[in-house]
């Protein structure tokens, strides 16, 4: 039994209901509740998943060498097609603004 459902059966809700009153979608309940019995990862990150390994050092030398241009993100659409076997564009953009010490 999930927590979820736990607390369900000692406050006498419905399972779609104590799932709103969480403020989790019941859809996401029981997607998570099915990824649990089948043994895979609940939360997984979107999109195929990198081959090759990422070589951290070269990705954040060639991160700091970047310019600033208008839109603060010059270069990096040539920085990601250099990378796009080891990093995905959300990552690396991520970690670039991350080093500039931006919040998006």
């Amino acid at each position: 039994m999930t927590m979820l459902e736990d607390v369900a059966v000692r406050c006498g809700l419905s399972v779609r209901r104590t799932a709103g009153v969480m403020g989790v979608a019941r859809s996401s309940y029981t997607r998570w509740k099915k990824r649990a019995t089948d043994n895979v990862p609940l939360v997984a990150s979107p999109g195929p998943r990198k081959m090759q390994a990422a070589d951290i050092a070269a990705i954040t030398r060639d991160i700091a060498s970047l310019s600033h241009g208008n839109r603060r993100t010059s270069g990096t659409a040539a920085l990601q097609a250099k990378y796009r076997e080891c990093i995905s564009r959300r990552d690396l953009h991520r970690n670039w603004f991350a080093m500039n010490g931006c919040d998006r």
